[in-house]
């Protein structure tokens, strides 16, 4: 579910960043090079960011092998073994 949510907010935010960066449909393969930067430079910088907000949001994530074992005690205790 992850997976398909980001693709579809890269598909979504394709034609922002190009419409953002200069990009001209109508110049075809001879944009300038300004836009050409700019472009890779979103493309390369966007996945950078999100991918550290979910390292961080993965480091203060409060689950440890401890925390694990209690979440499984409380449960066993509510619905039984398995």
């Amino acid at each position: 579910m992850i997976n398909k949510f980001g693709m579809v907010l890269g598909i979504g935010a394709s034609g922002v960043i190009l419409s953002s960066t200069g990009f001209d449909a109508k110049l075809g393969s001879a944009q300038t090079a300004h836009a050409i930067f700019m472009i890779r430079f979103m493309f390369a910088a966007l996945p950078i960011v999100g991918l550290v907000i979910a390292i961080l949001c993965f480091i203060r994530f409060p689950l440890s092998s401890q925390r694990m074992a209690e979440i499984r005690t409380q449960l066993e205790a509510r619905r039984g073994k398995i």
